[in-house]
């Protein structure tokens, strides 16, 4: 039960804090780029799957939740990239941007914060997708 009870409140945490960083993007130009346009659609669709993956933590097929825990990650772990480490995302992600680049790296505290919720996350969901299942017979 409190294995349960962590997954569903680093869901929650991963849930909010990419809340905290789409909301205020949603209506501006970022939403419109090449590419941030994308990054900030695959973090909603990635707020919504952490969301789905709450009550799905308390449920007895654990290889679903994780898989969706996973998922949600992966699609909310751009935006973080994005403001943390500039230079090696516009390096991997080609297109044109309009601000030029000031830093490779940024030390902003929510984004730091949010890699490091998605981490222990993404530990979770591997740890429900890969662990052996109890077969009865």
């Amino acid at each position: 039960m409190l294995y349960n009870l962590s997954q569903a409140a680093s869901c929650f945490l991963c849930a909010v804090l990419a809340l905290r960083y789409a909301f205020p993007l949603d209506g501006t130009e970022f939403m419109g780029g090449s590419v941030t346009g994308p990054i900030l659609k695959s973090s909603s669709m990635g707020i919504l799957l952490f969301l789905a993956a709450l009550p799905l933590a308390f449920m007895r097929r654990r290889r679903i939740s994780g898989l969706v825990m996973l998922l949600a990650s992966v699609l909310c772990l751009p935006l973080y990239l994005y403001f943390a480490i500039p230079g090696p995302f516009r390096w991997l992600f080609r297109g044109q941007y309009e601000i030029p680049l000031q830093t490779n790296v940024v030390w902003e505290k929510w984004s730091i914060a949010g890699i490091l919720a998605i981490v222990i996350t993404i530990s979770f969901g591997l740890r429900d997708v890969f662990s052996p299942t109890r077969r009865k017979g």
